[in-house]
């Protein structure tokens, strides 16, 4: 191979591990989503994510390379566990990690696309230009759910079940991590099966600490102090109109907070956080 169809493969490599890690990350997120829209696009990330990923072997088998068949599965195995770590870590700490990954993919999407206008290799050229736009993206909406989480949310993403869903899917996440000791094939079944293990843990606890923000929720928010008069007596499209009108972070939150815990109208709930996703990236200067 030549200097630069070396170079080419390495990234291409590293880029196959990196979405790897990026598959599960996003699989691990899908439980923190705070509306249905948020789930579907999480779980539709995490699928374009997967395709990426085979369009990346497919193009190292174009070169005449063979796929890094373990670096990968360790990667996406790290990943579960940092996730999952992260359930009990502050929710700004875990996007920032989300976000440094994110970079990650997009730096080196971008040399890789250097690499491959360089080297006159159409088909990796094309992939590489696919592979930024989708990484701009993702950091784009990363950015702005940081910034939501900085003037006081609701953010697309919930805050983690707690200490009780971390250590038990964890613990369940040790398990492919100690088989790898024994075969490569075992591993490659486990780390297979864990993103759904984990993930149903994960959403189970995330149930049961939603219960207890419910309560707390319901007792301090009470609907003559809404930003909305009349509230209980208007139309979900008059209130999704109102929203629209918002301009407090803290006047969304209130809503969010009341409607949550009251009618939980996913309509008005979703309304709100793309509310404060315009306001957010108003506020980190991306264009609407």
């Amino acid at each position: 191979m030549t200097v630069s169809t070396t170079t080419i493969t390495h990234q291409l490599r590293a880029l196959l591990a990196l979405t790897n890690t990026e598959i599960q990350v996003a699989t691990t997120r899908i439980a923190q989503a705070r509306t249905e829209a948020v789930r579907t696009e999480l779980g539709e990330n995490a699928e374009n994510a997967r395709r990426r990923a085979l369009e990346i072997e497919g193009a190292i088998r174009a070169i005449g390379a063979a796929p890094d068949v373990v670096r990968p599965l360790l990667g996406r195995l790290t990943a579960l566990g940092k996730a999952l770590a992260e359930q009990v870590a502050p929710l700004d700490e875990a996007l920032l990690g989300d976000l440094a990954l994110e970079h990650q993919l997009l730096d080196r999407s971008r040399y890789l696309l250097a690499l491959a206008t360089a080297a006159g290799d159409d088909g990796v050229k094309d992939l590489a230009e696919r592979l930024v736009e989708a990484h701009e993206a993702t950091v784009e909406w990363l950015t702005t759910v940081l910034a939501e989480e900085a003037i006081g949310g609701p953010v697309a993403l919930r805050r983690g079940p707690g200490q009780w869903g971390a250590g038990v899917a964890l613990r369940a996440a040790a398990v492919p991590a100690n088989v790898a000791m024994r075969t490569i094939d075992k591993v490659v079944e486990s780390v297979r099966r864990a993103p759904d293990t984990a993930a149903a843990v994960v959403e189970e606890g995330q149930k049961e600490a939603q219960k207890v923000r419910d309560e707390v929720a319901g007792e301090d928010v009470d609907v003559d102090t809404l930003p909305i008069a009349d509230y209980d007596a208007k139309t979900v499209t008059d209130i999704v109109a109102r929203i629209k009108e918002i301009d407090d972070p803290s006047d969304i939150r209130t809503v969010v907070a009341y409607e949550e815990t009251h009618r939980n109208r996913s309509g008005i709930v979703s309304a709100a956080q793309t509310r404060l996703a315009g306001i957010a990236q108003d506020i980190v200067g991306i264009e609407n």
